[in-house]
């Protein structure tokens, strides 16, 4: 039975609660990633707060994909964790 190339690409993770921190932080993480290589930042709901959360911050999906864009990347995919937590997946924008 053939062997299948092995996926070489990196899948990077980060949690993020304020807009502040990673915004300083966003080219740092975008610099260690190959081309084809995927970014997931994660924030806490903000209905989470509304519901008691004490560890929501000022992030939501649409800071996060100015940030993104501002550093040459885009949302290629958004999930819901759990009830408190969802994630988009960044990549490389296409030249």
């Amino acid at each position: 039975m053939p062997q299948c190339p092995r996926d070489s690409r990196k899948r990077s993770a980060a949690l993020a609660r304020e807009r502040g921190k990673l915004a300083g932080a966003f080219a740092i993480l975008r610099d260690r990633l190959d081309l084809g290589d995927s970014l997931w930042i994660s924030w806490m709901k903000q209905s989470s707060n509304r519901r008691g959360g004490a560890l929501s911050g000022d992030l939501n999906e649409n800071t996060i994909r100015r940030i993104a864009l501002t550093h040459g990347m885009v949302d290629t995919k958004i999930i819901a964790l759990d009830r408190h937590w969802a994630a988009l997946r960044l990549v490389h924008r296409r030249r």
